[in-house]
């Protein structure tokens, strides 16, 4: 529920990092409601400097009331934040399509450094 939670913090708290790397978040909880949300990092007035990397695997169908596929959940957070009216947040989605929940975790976690800290050139 990792994924979860930090979306949950972009969204209530954006303030609180600069950089977010969420993975595979279950974006099923609550009927999608996270999906639904007006986030402040959406508004035009949102003016921090903000980079969010978003990675799913081919995880397929979710519990709850509502059938979710994670990666398309996931798909469509990243279009959410894409169509912000801010300048300054950007948002890199990776599809990981040889990998699922289980084992999403290590490849996301190193593109998300690769993407997120890229090496300086001297």
């Amino acid at each position: 529920m990792g994924g979860l939670l930090a979306t949950e913090i972009l969204f209530e708290k954006p303030a609180l990092f600069d950089k977010y790397i969420i993975i595979s978040p279950s974006l099923w909880w609550d009927n999608g409601s996270l999906l639904t949300r007006d986030a402040e990092i959406l508004k035009a007035d949102f003016h921090s400097p903000l980079q969010v990397y978003i990675g799913v695997g081919k995880e397929g169908l979710t519990p709850g009331e509502i059938p979710h596929v994670s990666e398309v959940d996931a798909n469509l957070l990243a279009e959410k934040i894409k169509n912000t009216k801010s300048k300054t947040v950007s948002v890199y989605f990776d599809y990981l399509p040889q990998e699922d929940h289980a084992t999403v975790s290590h490849q996301a976690v190193f593109n998300a450094f690769r993407i997120l800290y890229p090496a300086k050139s001297n």
